[in-house]
């Protein structure tokens, strides 16, 4: 694991060590680090979604590939893998 050093005002510091002990983290760098977490998540929702929508435009399907079911799988797996790693479990 490596450090990365941030500042921040003095409000924010005290807003990051109150939900960090609210919500049950260790530290403040568990809370900041879940933050981080959850963003990078939120990335592959946006392709998840692209696709999606891709889909309706498209009109009617007649089934789905192998390739759909395997991204599927991942992207299964990819975020039940992410729950695992959260103190909180969500």
């Amino acid at each position: 694991m490596t450090q990365l050093t941030i500042t921040l005002p003095e409000s924010l510091k005290t807003f990051v060590e109150e939900q960090s002990a609210r919500d049950g983290y260790d530290s403040p760098d568990a809370f900041i680090t879940a933050l981080i977490r959850e963003a990078q998540e939120g990335l592959p929702d946006e392709e998840v979604e692209a696709k999606l929508l891709e889909a309706l435009e498209s009109g009617p399907s007649t089934a789905m590939s192998r390739d759909d079911w395997d991204f599927i799988r991942r992207e299964v797996g990819r975020r039940h893998a992410a729950r695992q790693d959260r103190p909180d479990g969500r």
